[in-house]
């Protein structure tokens, strides 16, 4: 039980995290380049980017979220087109599954190094 605990709070402030850094929506060509260069430059083993689609997400509650499929697809909502959720959904890609410190330290870097 312990642990399911660590991995909600750990979310939640993720989640919290984020809202301090909402940007504005951009365009999905502009987010599928900017997905390109952050995985040819983080990704060692040279795998194919995943594909970023635009799409309805998955119910969260009373909203929809943006989610990765594995290492393969990630789906931006309407309301989530923007790079601090696409960098969030790449960290997840690169095999953080859940949002605890490993997620978190690998998330600020890219942030660091491809928010702007």
């Amino acid at each position: 039980m312990k642990a399911a605990i660590k991995r909600a709070r750990d979310t939640q402030r993720v989640y919290a995290f984020e809202l301090c850094l909402a940007g504005p929506s951009r365009p999905m060509r502009v987010l599928r380049a900017l997905a390109r260069r952050i995985w040819a430059a983080e990704t060692p083993r040279r795998e194919r980017c995943p594909v970023v689609v635009a799409g309805r997400g998955l119910r969260l509650g009373v909203r929809l979220a943006s989610y990765c499929e594995g290492r393969c697809r990630i789906v931006l909502t309407r309301n989530q087109r923007d790079r601090v959720t696409l960098i969030h959904e790449l960290v997840h890609a690169l095999g953080f599954e859940t949002h605890g410190e490993r997620f978190q330290r690998r998330y600020a870097e890219l942030l660091g190094r491809y928010y702007k």
